[in-house]
């Protein structure tokens, strides 16, 4: 049978798993979501769009060279 104190531990490792799992932050989403969330469109820049997606393989490349 269980101890008391075995109990304990627990019953706090399973209230650290449940605070984990909830973020009650409101304020993570950008202007820019809260917009599209709206249903507010504007138009994209492709250029912008292309170097957002060359980003990520730039850095690795950079970090592999390293």
């Amino acid at each position: 049978m269980a101890s008391i104190g075995n109990l304990r531990a627990i019953g706090v490792a399973v209230r650290g798993v449940v605070d984990l799992a909830h973020d009650g932050r409101a304020g993570l989403h950008s202007h820019e979501h809260d917009l599209a969330v709206l249903g507010i469109r504007w138009p994209t820049d492709a250029a912008h769009d292309e170097q957002l997606a060359v980003e990520p393989l730039t850095i690795r490349q950079r970090r592999l060279a390293v």
